[in-house]
């Protein structure tokens, strides 16, 4: 069996997509209240890379990145 042990800190990378923006809006708030400040957000671009999520999310989604380094004591 595995042996339970801390990671050192690491920088997140997180993606999200919504066709809304306050949704990305509320998601990149949530994210800075866990992990701290986001020091690179990418631009919302338009997801089209599948029709995957069409039919739970509907078309016209909204895709963006963001890195963030969490605050470690």
């Amino acid at each position: 069996m595995g042996e339970i042990k801390s990671y050192p800190p690491c920088v997140q990378i997180i993606g999200a997509f919504s066709r809304y923006g306050e949704a990305l809006d509320w998601i990149w708030e949530k994210v800075r209240s866990e992990w701290g400040e986001i020091p690179l957000l990418s631009e919302r671009f338009a997801f089209r890379e599948s029709e995957y999520y069409h039919k739970t999310m509907g078309d016209g989604l909204w895709k963006q990145f963001a890195i963030c380094r969490p605050q470690y004591d």
